[in-house]
């Protein structure tokens, strides 16, 4: 039996799913953030009140009527305050913290994906670690050359605050 409540046909368009793959894409990238920062977080911290607000504005969206719409708000609006919390430096507890929240609340709406790994191989942590020691140096001339064979070994670095990144291009 249809529900009296039926609105019509889904709303299906290129640029909808292009959306909804920028909005997958953002909750990857908050939650390797969290990896990352963890990895160079000092000790400390504690669990902020952002996490117990967005839990419960998550808990009635979907107590409404599985009103997934303003759990992914909720959802979202956690992304910006753990990716504010990273930028502000937030030590070890209040990172894995922000995780546990980010994965429990991710897992209910079944985002939860394989978050893999991938090593380098020990060459290219070499160039790495090469290229930090110059930056610290103050040789950015060196640097600059690291960085540009890296790349063209298909490995591009982001300087932030927390480290290096890298990614494979």
């Amino acid at each position: 039996m249809i529900s009296s409540q039926y609105r019509g046909p889904i709303n299906y368009s290129v640029d909808i799913i292009e959306q909804g793959k920028n909005a997958l894409e953002r909750l990857y990238t908050c939650r390797n953030n969290i990896d990352f920062a963890l990895q160079n977080a000092a000790d400390g911290g504690e669990v902020p009140a952002f996490i117990e607000e967005r839990k419960q504005e998550f808990i009635t969206a979907m107590d409404d009527d599985l009103n997934t719409a303003d759990a992914l708000a909720a959802l979202f609006t956690l992304v910006r305050d753990i990716n504010t919390a990273i930028a502000n430096g937030a030590g070890r507890d209040t990172l894995n913290a922000c995780a546990a929240a980010f994965d429990e609340l991710t897992g209910v709406l079944g985002l939860v994906y394989n978050r893999k790994t991938e090593a380098l191989d020990s060459e290219i942590e070499e160039l790495i670690a090469k290229r930090t020691e110059a930056r610290k140096n103050r040789d950015f001339k060196t640097a600059d050359e690291i960085r540009d064979k890296l790349k063209e070994m298909g490995i591009i670095l982001e300087d932030t605050p927390q480290g290096v990144k890298w990614t494979r291009a």
